[in-house]
């Protein structure tokens, strides 16, 4: 995949919190809190002979504490095998299996049924209205009982090993299309004994009693799409003729709620899209002190579209220097809440949990043993397939505009999940350099536009991630150093 090469530096992170200093080594997965000298030497450990490194930094500590330090240092390569220069060097396929020979044999997870691409809705932010190239539009196209029930009879012989099998409804808005919902938990239900989850994603204005009751009969698990207070939600998701949408969903779910209280706090979740940092805070405090929302979890997302027309105009450039960063606030905040055993909030829970959680409970190794696995994707079906309204199936529902994985007749056709993988293979040398591979959560639909995988989006978001990831590393370990105990509650969270 990629020409050997020889590093002369150690594959490290370095950070700090307003205390103290630590390393990262990305070889072994360790963190290190290190004393100054230690943090400023380590860099030059294989450029430098020890004596050069001695006179380079003679200006700034004394030359003992330089070679204690050194001394040090060889001590903890010794015995721990820390701070080495060594790279992974190839990406290498899923499982130790072909990309072919692994596809031919999946067990799939999770069903995604698109029973209609359309919306009573128009939000300004929706990648399905218009404003986003390559994309598709919404329409009046619907999903066929036909198709369904083809893409339900491969799911249900595919997920036969499977232990908690979902089948999911997608849109547009599919409570448009309740009917064929309907249909379909039926039809598992007359297939199989086996227990089947379902579940569905909407914009809340159709979650009026009778189909509450539906929903709260059948067990479905329900996000709905609300991005905070009146003022945030109704400037984004607004009807065709430019109505805010809040009140209507807002009233529906205090319905559900009153409905089925408990149903209401175990399985509805808020999926909450952040245009612009400048409105964080009055989006936090709603979530968190808002007696109807203050117990739900919370999935907060930032469009990652390109081109994005909608932050240009919500940020225009050099407007974001101008403002104090509330998403650097935020990070700030949720340091004091970990302080205090009872945790975070389901709002910053949904900001912080999984990068915590990652970080926590990371494993020890002894090294990348030549090479890494793709990281942040799963492999193309298995644990989410996504099937169009005219039955094409993708990825997931992030990937319906491109990398067909085959459709309800042809099945999932190996050669296009190999194809697919061996494609952001070849676009992933740069996961070989870099020290947040082994966290990183980036995947197919974070690198893909139209249908194709973008390599400028690609070094954005790879930016991105090791930017606000830095800052996840920094927030750990200013908690840990006022409470390691803050993070007891991360016993009790299951990540996918």
């Amino acid at each position: 995949m990629r020409k050997s090469r020889t590093y002369r530096s150690p594959f490290i992170k370095k950070f700090r919190t307003r205390s103290s200093l630590y390393i990262y080594d990305a070889n072994t997965n360790h963190i290190l809190k290190v004393d100054p000298v230690v943090y400023s030497v380590v860099g030059d450990i294989h450029r430098l002979a020890p004596e050069e490194i001695v006179r380079k930094w003679s200006g700034r500590f004394d030359p003992a504490e330089v070679r204690r330090a050194l001394g040090e240092i060889g001590r903890i390569m010794e015995a721990d095998h820390l701070f080495r220069a060594d790279r992974p060097r190839e990406i290498r396929p899923f499982g130790g299996q072909s990309n072919h020979e692994r596809a031919g044999e999946a067990s799939y997870q999770h069903l995604i049924l698109n029973v209609t691409e359309s919306c009573n809705l128009r939000c300004r932010h929706c990648v399905y209205g218009g404003k986003y190239p390559n994309q598709r539009l919404h329409s009046s196209r619907r999903m066929s009982r036909e198709i369904a029930h083809k893409a339900l009879d491969f799911f249900l012989e595919k997920s036969r090993r499977v232990k908690e099998p979902h089948v999911g409804f997608y849109g547009g808005e599919p409570l448009l299309n309740l009917n064929l919902i309907r249909d379909c938990v039926e039809y598992v239900r007359s297939r199989t004994s086996k227990k089947y989850h379902f579940g569905l994603t909407t914009n809340g204005i159709l979650l009026r009693p009778p189909v509450a009751e539906y929903l709260i009969e059948n067990d479905f698990n329900i996000m709905v799409s609300l991005d905070g207070p009146r003022h945030v939600h109704d400037r984004y998701r607004v009807d065709a003729r430019g109505r805010g949408s809040w009140e209507k969903v807002i009233r529906n779910l205090e319905l559900l709620s009153a409905m089925s209280p408990l149903y209401f706090k175990s399985h509805v979740t808020i999926s909450a899209v952040v245009i612009s940092n400048d409105h964080l805070s009055d989006i936090r405090s709603f979530f968190e002190n808002s007696p109807l929302m203050s117990g739900l979890s919370v999935s907060i997302s930032y469009p990652v579209y390109t081109p994005n027309p909608l932050i240009e105009e919500e940020q225009p450039a050099g407007r974001e220097n101008s403002h104090p960063c509330e998403h650097c606030a935020l990070f700030s905040n949720c340091e004091s809440r970990l302080a205090n055993l009872e945790g975070l909030t389901g709002f910053l829970k949904g900001y912080f949990q999984r990068e915590l959680y990652e970080i926590h409970y990371r494993p020890i190794f002894d090294g990348f043993n030549g090479g890494i696995h793709i990281n942040g994707c799963c492999f193309p079906g298995q644990r989410r397939l996504f099937a169009s309204c005219d039955g094409r199936y993708f990825i997931c529902e992030r990937l319906d505009n491109g990398y067909s994985l085959g459709s309800v007749d042809e099945g999932v056709l190996p050669e296009r999940v190999a194809a697919l993988v061996e494609e952001y293979r070849g676009v992933s040398k740069s996961c070989l350099n870099c020290w947040a591979v082994r966290f990183c959560t980036k995947c197919y639909a974070s690198m893909s536009t139209g249908g194709r995988i973008n390599w400028d989006l690609r070094r954005k978001e790879c930016h991105s991630f090791r930017r606000d990831f830095e800052k996840v590393l920094v927030l750990y370990h200013e908690v840990a150093e006022k409470d390691p105990r803050a993070f007891g509650f991360l016993r009790h969270v299951t990540q996918s």
